[in-house]
């Protein structure tokens, strides 16, 4: 008997509450007086996601509106040049700087229209989910953002293209592993982390098999998380181990959550944060000394004797059953292939600390190890 229960939730909605009232057009748009205009774009692309009225329903949609037309006159101001040069000169004079560009906005642009400029990076979109389980798959497509977030989404993937999606998907890529930062029940089972123009995604399973007497039962458990682009605090690239070339990515949002990505799929990851202007750190956390141990080059002395004598007890075994007379000469015989084949292993262990470290590396491993000695 199998029981499922799925555990969906999806971060959308920007806090209404906590848009700023300042007058000042530069704090409004969040952005310092000495801005470039790449930088008020960025900023102004970067707010229209997160309270356009067409990501709000009910009562909220009425706040977000009047925060949109407020987002979009600072825009206007200080996206034209003239008009932020003669709000510059009111500004430095202490007063309001009501402009005559303030009075021409009467409607508000469609969002897929302000956030167009992203579709340029077309060709690295990918709409298939090769890697993301296939109940999951579709919770990502009815979870994507339309033109109007208030039509029904019940519909299949065609019928959600149909609607004029503007949230497309960039790529999906497997998790090696349970996601950290996020609570669930079970052993992880399998997922992916799918990056969109607009959000990343982590969406697995977890498995729980409980058993009572003779009935086994398994609960499958289904998990979505998102994070908006612009809502993103900061993205953390860990490099955790220099000799396999792995990664960690930390995810800086309210809903926080970190994975193991493939190392392929960083640099699209890397694009849109740029894009958004996220801020992304680089970290290197990994230890020598673990990756060390891994190649064999801890002791290096002590990794052939190791595996020589390894080799050497077994072939001893061999050698007892042709007689005890014959032992000792099959030892001294195949001690000497035993030790090559370490030296071996330890050879392929410098080759790879060498592709990470380089010489100088090598030396210092040498030199800890006689130190250690």
């Amino acid at each position: 008997m199998a029981t499922t229960s799925t555990s969906i939730s999806v971060a959308t909605n920007a806090d209404l509450d906590s848009f700023t009232r300042s007058d000042d057009k530069y704090v409004v748009m969040g952005v310092a007086r000495t801005a470039t205009a790449a930088d008020i774009k960025q900023a102004f692309r970067r707010l229209a996601l997160l309270y356009h009225p067409d990501r709000h329903t009910g009562k909220a949609q009425q706040r977000a509106e009047e925060i949109f037309k407020r987002i979009s006159a600072a825009n206007e101001t200080l996206s034209d040049p003239e008009l932020r040069a003669q709000y510059d000169r009111l500004l430095a004079r202490g007063e309001a700087g009501d402009l005559a560009a303030e009075a021409r906005r009467q409607q508000i642009d469609p969002l897929d229209q302000i956030l167009s400029g992203i579709l340029r990076y077309r060709h690295i979109f990918d709409a298939r989910l090769p890697n993301t389980p296939g109940d999951l798959r579709e919770a990502v497509y009815q979870n994507l953002m339309t033109g109007d977030v208030r039509k029904d989404k019940r519909g299949q993937r065609k019928a959600a293209e149909e609607d004029g999606r503007f949230e497309e998907i960039v790529g999906d890529m497997p998790l090696r592993e349970a996601p950290s930062g996020i609570t669930y029940q079970g052993a992880f089972k399998k997922g992916s982390v799918i990056i969109t123009n607009l959000r990343v995604f982590v969406a697995f399973e977890s498995q729980l098999v409980e058993t009572s007497g003779n009935v086994q039962t398994t609960y499958t458990f289904r998990y979505l998380r998102a994070a908006l682009f612009p809502a993103m605090e900061y993205v953390s690239i860990d490099r955790t181990e220099r000799l396999r070339n792995r990664f960690t990515v930390f995810i800086a949002a309210d809903q926080s959550f970190g994975f193991v990505p493939k190392v392929s799929q960083l640099g699209k990851l890397l694009l849109l944060c740029s894009i958004w202007g996220v801020v992304v750190r680089p970290e290197e956390s990994y230890s020598r000394a673990n990756e060390q141990a891994h190649v064999l080059l801890r002791r290096p002395a002590k990794a052939v004797m190791v595996v020589g004598i390894f080799f050497g007890l077994a072939f001893l075994c061999v050698a007892c059953d042709a007689g005890p007379s014959a032992a000792p000469v099959m030892f001294l015989f195949f001690l000497p292939w035993a030790i090559t084949l370490g030296g071996l292993v330890q050879a392929w262990g410098l080759v790879q600390f060498y592709r990470a470290y380089g010489r100088r590396g090598i030396v210092d491993v040498l030199h800890e190890a006689d130190a250690d000695a």
